[in-house]
């Protein structure tokens, strides 16, 4: 599902599993997903800790919590100015299997946000939109980041994918602003 980007769909099938005391609620993996889930919805840093710290509580701590656990540590840096701290975790984290997606985002659109090395953040996004071609995230970045640079047939291929993806009325009516501008 979450490949898939269904994430309403996703996301309710993990409540019915933790809520039904299903085996798989005992594993961190569960709570890792929803964490995901979380992100890729765009909720706050506090509801995405809050699931990996749930995970935590489930047999030890593996090298994919210790990720998570660094993605958090990283966006904080970055919110809280420290872009030094956040970029170098971000760019460790971008050969994990686990966040290494999540973190090519956070990075590229804090290049691209920041307006610190565009081209770069434009290139991580491409790669990311190709490899996950339903991180709507991604797609609307990169869609502000054509249209920022001139490049308006490409924004508008990238808007119209984040219209295909996103069901939220107030960004839809953003994505059409974007691609009429």
């Amino acid at each position: 599902l979450i490949a898939q980007g269904q994430l309403e769909p996703c996301k309710d099938m993990i409540q019915l599993i933790i809520r039904e005391g299903h085996s798989l609620a005992d594993s961190s993996d569960i709570y890792l997903l929803r964490a995901e889930v979380s992100y890729l919805q765009g909720e706050n840093r506090g509801e995405i800790l809050a699931w990996v710290q749930q995970a935590k509580l489930c047999k030890g701590i593996s090298q994919k919590i210790v990720q998570w656990d660094e993605l958090v540590y990283a966006q904080t840096a970055l919110n809280e100015g420290d872009y030094v701290n956040g970029q170098l975790i971000l760019e460790k984290l971008l050969e994990s299997d686990v966040v290494g997606h999540l973190a090519q985002f956070e990075l590229a659109q804090h290049l691209f946000w920041k307006n610190l090395d565009n081209e770069r953040a434009m290139d991580l996004l491409v790669d990311l939109t190709k490899d996950y071609p339903e991180f709507l995230k991604a797609w609307s970045c990169l869609g502000f980041a054509y249209n920022k640079f001139g490049m308006k047939a490409k924004a508008q291929e990238a808007f119209g994918y984040c219209i295909e993806l996103d069901s939220n009325p107030e960004r839809l009516k953003l994505y059409k602003q974007q691609i009429a501008s």
